[in-house]
């Protein structure tokens, strides 16, 4: 019988083993990914309320130029208009 006629009988010792340090570096991996994501979700919401409260903030402070932009023009009218009396 030659080494070619022969057929493997499974798997050896040092594909075990290697096998098995592969399915264990796959485990750490998805025990990180899942660690990650647990933690990363509570962050990015905060983010993302952070970036609301920031928008919100740029609306008031644009409504509130508008709003003083339109006091001035008002009372510039006021000071230009003929005195009645």
């Amino acid at each position: 019988m030659t080494p070619t006629d022969r057929k493997p009988q499974g798997i050896t010792t040092s594909a075990a083993k290697y096998s098995s340090e592969d399915a264990a570096v796959l485990v750490e991996y998805t025990v990180a990914l899942v660690e990650y994501t647990r933690l990363y979700k509570p962050y990015r919401k905060a983010c993302d309320y952070l970036e609301e409260l920031l928008k919100e903030r740029e609306e008031d402070e644009k409504q509130a130029e508008l709003e003083s932009q339109a006091k001035d023009h008002e009372m510039e009218k006021v000071r230009q208009a003929p005195n009645i009396l």
